[in-house]
C-alpha cells in the first residue's frame, strides 16, 4: 500500500534522547535508520555535528526524494 508522503511529517521537533538515525527509523519519518543524512543535510543551518542534537531542535524533514 502506498504512502501518503503529504500526510507525513515535514517537521520533527527533537526529543531527548532521540539521535538523526532514530528519528529516520520511525515508521512515520523514512521507516529506516540509514536515511539519517538526508535529515542531516537539510538541517546543517541547525546541527553541527550529526552525533549531537538537542531537545527542543526543529528539524527540516526532506519529503522530494523517493522513499525506497
Amino acid at each position: 500500500m502506498e504512502r501518503d508522503v503529504e500526510a507525513l511529517p515535514k517537521l520533527w521537533s527533537v526529543r531527548a534522547g532521540e539521535s538523526l538515525s532514530l528519528i529516520s527509523g520511525y515508521d512515520q519519518i523514512y521507516n529506516d535508520i540509514d536515511k539519517w543524512e538526508k535529515i542531516f543535510e537539510a538541517n546543517l543551518d541547525k546541527i553541527v555535528d550529526p552525533y549531537y542534537i538537542f531537545p527542543d531542535t526543529v528539524l527540516v524533514i526532506p519529503r522530494d526524494w523517493p522513499t525506497d
